[in-house]
């Protein structure tokens, strides 16, 4: 598969991958030719996002977010939506067992994240979403609204 796409700014932004978190990991590192021309990659785990706070502690972590950034979503969105600070011309986030993201949130975080995701930045900026349970994943993505492009077969 080309992952030529994610140096690009271009719709959608968030990517549902098929199969294991060992398959995902085999694929990102063969992107050293894209790190080569700019790409930034960082690898989240959605077992440690089953809370909002653990996902705001998890992306802090991951992206190195600048000291002082608030724990909330104002700051979370303020941080994402500016990834002038990173090194790169693009980023790519790895979220793997992505079906676990915010299990143990109210719902209404969930909508809130994707709607963060979902904002326009200033560099192109692209998630990967990967799950054993890609149907439930998208139909969940499906349901908030939030459009997805499905990796792989």
């Amino acid at each position: 598969m080309s992952w030529d796409f994610l140096l690009q700014n271009i719709a959608p932004a968030i990517h549902v991958a098929g199969g294991t978190a060992d398959d995902l990991c085999d694929e990102v590192l063969a992107l050293e030719e894209l790190r080569a021309r700019g790409l930034m990659t960082r690898w989240l785990r959605g077992s440690r996002m089953r809370t909002k706070q653990g996902l705001l502690d998890e992306f802090a972590a991951a992206l190195q977010f600048p000291s002082g950034m608030g724990m909330n979503w104002d700051s979370f969105d303020e941080c994402l939506n500016d990834l002038e600070w990173l090194e790169g011309e693009a980023a790519a986030l790895f979220i793997f067992d992505a079906d676990q993201l915010l299990v143990d949130a109210p719902p209404d975080d969930q909508a809130t994240f994707f709607e963060v995701l979902d904002a326009e930045g200033n560099v192109p900026f692209h998630i990967v979403l990967q799950s054993a349970e890609t149907d439930s994943v998208m139909a969940g993505l499906q349901a908030m609204g939030v459009e997805a492009g499905r990796l792989g077969a």
